[in-house]
């Protein structure tokens, strides 16, 4: 099986709420996110239906994006 990573980011507080579910179990939060909280997101989100596929902005959105962070930068 190929496997994909990603990068998450978390505040302090939750950190630290996921580090104690964690420790409760005897683990650390990377294996706590890996085998439980993912899991059961995707349980989730089966039962809630299809999603639509998220992808990175293409043309005129991509130009109103540029337009609004140049608008701010010469602010």
């Amino acid at each position: 099986m190929r496997t994909k990573k990603f990068m998450q980011t978390l505040d302090s507080k939750q950190f630290v709420e996921l580090e104690d579910l964690a420790k409760k179990r005897g683990t650390n939060v990377q294996t706590f996110i890996r085998a439980i909280v993912i899991p059961e997101w995707l349980v989730t989100l089966q039962s809630e239906g299809p999603v639509g596929r998220s992808r990175p902005l293409k043309g005129q959105g991509r130009r109103l994006r540029e337009r609004r962070v140049a608008h701010k930068i010469r602010a």
